[in-house]
């Protein structure tokens, strides 16, 4: 009979300072999806809500969101669907910091659009690649594990992203 090995012990959340880092990471970086970093840590959002998430449905004026759609892969597909409950449709407030990060993000999403041409495909998803197609969940999942390697902060699963932080609902 074998004895299993003790599991040695993975943090399943991050701390301020490791959210902190990683948003600084990804702001000086670059990364396009920073602004879905900063509402899924701010906000709690699922990943799926995130990419789901329409222009229509931001009111940057009010500092207001509404979570309607959540994006998912079902049988090898990626499907827009609402959200599973009308409580997940609540008026979100959005914290300076968000209303910020989206601006910022609309002007990148605007210059994409410039840059693809006719190639662009609207669909009014605030998330999506630089042609306006839809973000593959396992992609923005990849992605994020990547990032946070490089930001030096501990790899946790994107729906733990805010439970620690303080940052967001648990």
């Amino acid at each position: 009979m074998r004895v299993p090995l003790p599991r040695s012990k993975v943090r399943s959340s991050w701390t301020v300072s490791d959210a902190r880092r990683f948003l600084e990471f990804t702001f000086h970086s670059g990364d396009p999806m920073h602004a879905g970093y900063v509402l899924m840590l701010v906000l709690g959002l699922r990943r799926e809500e995130l990419l789901g998430l329409r222009w229509a449905d931001i009111d940057l004026e009010t500092g207001t969101a509404r979570i309607r759609s959540q994006l998912q892969r079902i049988d090898g597909r990626v499907v827009l669907r609402p959200t599973k409950t009308i409580s997940s449709e609540a008026v979100l407030p959005l914290p300076e910091l968000c209303v910020h990060a989206l601006a910022v993000h609309r002007l990148t999403v605007e210059r994409w659009r410039t840059e693809a041409g006719k190639a662009w495909h609207e669909n009014d998803l605030v998330f999506s690649t630089r042609y306006g197609l839809p973000l593959d969940p396992r992609n923005f999942h990849r992605r994020f594990k990547v990032q946070a390697r490089k930001a030096r902060v501990p790899v946790v699963s994107v729906h733990s992203m805010s439970l620690a932080t303080g940052m967001g609902p648990a």
